[in-house]
């Protein structure tokens, strides 16, 4: 990494000459977001669990929980930029060792 830390992926693309070390290490970066949005999605909110069983039904779940998760993110967006403020003060300050967060586990 570009800190000196030394940093561990796995990959099916076993290829060097076509697949580079340091792209393979640049899209996990891009699609780290990605990720974490398909576990909020499949994990927190619970897509899979379905209040009915007709198409409509399933539907309306589907929906409603994405509602769910854009309006916790326009309320949370807000509030997480002043705890990263907050904390990028305190750090630069040296009180904390690391940035602190919201968690949006049970937001």
């Amino acid at each position: 990494m570009e800190n000196g830390e030394e940093e561990i992926l796995a990959t099916s693309l076993l290829d060097s000459a076509k697949y580079k070390l340091t792209e393979i290490g640049e899209l996990y970066r891009i699609r780290w977001g990605t990720e974490e949005g398909y576990k909020m999605y499949k994990a927190r909110v619970q897509v899979e669990a379905f209040s009915g069983k007709t198409a409509t039904a399933i539907k309306q779940d589907i929906y409603a929980k994405v509602m769910m998760m854009i309006l916790c993110a326009a309320l949370a967006f807000p509030i997480e930029e002043r705890v990263i403020a907050e904390s990028n003060e305190d750090k630069r300050k040296g009180k904390l060792k690391y940035r602190r967060k919201i968690n949006r586990t049970f937001a």
